[in-house]
């Protein structure tokens, strides 16, 4: 059986009510048959003489029946109930039987032989006193045909009304033979009370001197009548094609007259197949009585089908339930009543027993394990695994702890089993570390040590100190380490304990360098002074003056301040000052910086610098002089042009040309001075632009 067909029926099992209607049986049709083997003929057709339109009395009391046109040429009295017309003149008989024992009913169709020959088989065991009779007959089907029911149409003749009894032998194409498992009887055609008339009122008269036209009343037209003995082709021979059957006259009343007369033959025509039954089964599961079998009908026979199955109490459904394991049988019947016997095995689902693993059954916290189960059971499983919500016979986990996982497989049935297995999850080690100092500065000493957790077999990996240069220490530490290079380093640390590495844990560190050194220029000079300058350095905390080679000490303008200034010299002295920017640490000053001034020898003073920035110092470059009288000063650029002049001695140049601000860079001047004695020089020299 497919699986999708099991599961159907397995839910038919869990959720359908089976119950059991009416069985509606169609109304049965029968198809006249064409034969011959017909050996007389007891209808009267036409004419006036009864004896020459028939070959032989129907009766004892020299009678025979007669067709409707008979009866006309022949003004044939009718009783006074019920017609006496005869039959149809084209021998065409239907009707429809209603049988009140079992509420059905039958239409017949019979075809007649033709009333002028041979159109009666008349049977009797009395062949020496009933003439043209015979013990047995055979009709045979101008056509072949498969049939499962035949119904013969006939009469018997009996002084005591008493109904004949005979056999019928159906033969077949493929040269076999069955006769009917039951005896059939056909009644007196005077007898009123039994079922089956098919034809009623027809009519007789007597064959015999007086010639007709008949006059006065046929006291019997009325009442005769002729009968449907329906005879099913025995169960084996079903299926196959019939063509002729032997009727053998067995009993009739005691006297010397009985006898039968079949007049047609119908039958129940169709493709008939022996049916094909399947039967198929659901076990005995999760320990109950639950068993399913079923008898399928794959195709043929007669429906509607009835079943009886040999279980306490009697099942009569084509599925029966409720089994326990063990061999049924089921007798399945047709509406023939045709059975076919079968058997059905109910077999014993074994509880699946479930086994489980981890792979690896011991983990580090956090990392990936393989859970699987496997099932002793041929069936489908479904798996749950808990705690989580995973299915399926292998999923992964991640344990943090110490866990026992447990699985439920079901079955295709919804038969349940658990079972366990235990994950072991090793603590893992943590890292971490301490820098000290930090920052630092380069070539200066940092001690590394370890703060996390690991057992003495640990291992650590430091990913070489970024680059640092190890001055001692080794595995857990602590190290001593020195940087070459100011910067900003990164310091890493895994550490593998028992199988179980920690994440990578990071640190950054700074290192420290020198600050730039600062650029040093003469701001101004007198001839007892001069000014000392420089641009702040980034970083700077502060800075340290030392006037030639002198103890340092924080700059006149202060600790934060970027000018100096020396007093108490002579004029045309030299005056060396060292510059250094302080920084947060020691190894962060920067280096020595000098600048060299003099003081003025004739009271005029012009700088080599100046910084046009706005910050109120040194921001325009001029003469300084108390002596100077008048003044011509121009300036050039690199390229010869000139960029600023001026006649006023309180006068001076900005940085800028035409409103815009000049490059840094050196720029040439040249001045024209005349002294308050009326002395006159030219003074020529370079001055530097700095912002």
């Amino acid at each position: 059986m497919k699986e999708n067909t099991r599961r159907c029926l397995y839910i038919a099992l869990c959720g359908v009510l089976l119950t059991a209607g009416n069985i509606l049986y169609a109304q049965p049709t029968y198809q006249p048959l064409a034969v011959t083997g017909f050996t007389q003929d007891i209808v009267a057709e036409s004419g006036n003489d009864a004896g020459a339109a028939t070959s032989v009395v129907a009766d004892g009391s020299n009678n025979v029946i007669y067709s409707k046109n008979f009866a006309t040429i022949n003004n044939l009295a009718r009783y006074s109930w019920s017609p006496a017309g005869g039959l149809p003149d084209n021998g065409t008989i239907t009707n429809g039987v209603y049988n009140w024992s079992t509420g059905v009913t039958t239409s017949y169709n019979f075809q007649l032989a033709d009333f002028s020959v041979n159109n009666d088989l008349l049977l009797s065991d009395l062949t020496g006193s009933v003439p043209g009779s015979q013990t047995s007959g055979t009709l045979t089907l101008t056509t072949p045909a498969v049939l499962t029911w035949v119904s013969v149409l006939g009469f018997s003749t009996e002084s005591g009304n008493a109904p004949s009894t005979l056999t019928a032998t159906f033969n077949f194409t493929d040269g076999t033979s069955a006769t009917s498992a039951n005896q059939g009887t056909i009644p007196d055609w005077y007898y009123n009370s039994v079922p089956d008339v098919v034809v009623s009122g027809m009519g007789r008269t007597p064959r015999a001197s007086p010639t007709l036209p008949h006059t006065g009343n046929d006291t019997y037209s009325g009442q005769t009548q002729m009968y449907a003995w329906n005879v099913m082709v025995p169960c084996a021979s079903q299926g196959k094609t019939l063509q002729s059957i032997t009727f053998t006259y067995v009993s009739g009343d005691a006297n010397s007259a009985h006898r039968v007369n079949i007049m047609g033959l119908a039958g129940l025509v169709g493709n008939y197949t022996v049916p094909v039954f399947a039967t198929d089964s659901l076990p005995a599961r999760c320990g109950n009585n639950n068993g399913l079998l079923s008898v399928t009908n794959k195709g043929g026979g007669t429906s509607p089908f009835t079943y009886s199955w040999n279980t306490t109490p009697a099942q009569t459904t084509n599925i029966i339930i409720g089994l326990a394991p063990g061999t049924y049988t089921c007798t399945v019947a047709d509406s023939n009543g045709c059975t076919f016997p079968f058997t059905g095995t109910v077999i014993l689902a074994p509880q699946a027993t479930l086994t489980a693993s981890a792979s690896p059954d011991t983990v580090c916290a956090g990392t990936n394990t393989t859970l699987t189960v496997a099932s002793s059971s041929t069936t489908p499983i479904v798996y749950n695994w808990m705690p989580g919500t995973q299915i399926g016979s292998s999923v992964t986990v991640s344990p943090a702890a110490n866990t026992t996982y447990m699985v439920i497989g079901k079955d295709f049935y919804g038969c349940a089993d658990t079972t366990t297995i235990a994950v072991t999850v090793t603590p893992p080690p943590t890292a971490s570390f301490s820098v000290n100092p930090d920052p630092s500065c380069s070539k200066t000493p940092d001690t590394v040590t370890f703060t996390g957790s690991a057992s003495g077999n640990a291992t650590y990996n430091w990913n070489n100190f970024s680059g640092a240069t190890v001055k001692s220490g080794s595995g857990a530490g602590p190290y001593t380490i020195e940087f070459d290079q100011p910067g900003a380093y990164d310091l890493q640390l895994t550490v593998s304990d028992n199988g179980c590495t920690t994440p990578v844990f990071s640190q950054p560190v700074t290192v420290n360098g020198p600050t730039s050194a600062p650029v040093v220029t003469v701001l101004s000079a007198t001839t007892n002074s001069v000014t000392f300058g420089w641009q702040p350095v980034p970083g700077a905390s502060g800075y340290q003056v030392s006037v030639n080679g002198g103890p340092y000490i924080s700059p006149s303008s202060g600790s934060t301040g970027t000018t100096h200034t020396v007093t108490g010299l002579n004029p045309s002295d030299n005056v060396t000052l060292d510059v250094m920017a302080l920084g947060g640490a020691s190894c962060q000053s920067s280096p020595v910086a000098a600048g060299t001034g003099k003081t003025l020898a004739d009271a005029v003073f012009i700088p080599n610098s100046f910084t046009p920035n706005g910050d109120g110092r040194n921001d325009v470059f001029k003469i300084y002089s108390n002596l100077v009288m008048a003044m011509d000063m121009k300036i050039f650029n690199q390229w010869g042009q000139q960029v600023f002049a001026t006649t006023a001695l309180n006068d001076g140049w900005d940085g800028t040309y035409k409103g815009k601000p000049q490059p840094v860079g050196v720029y040439i001047y040249a001045v024209r001075v005349t002294l308050v004695d009326g002395t006159e020089s030219v003074r020529k020299g370079s001055v530097t632009l700095v912002h």
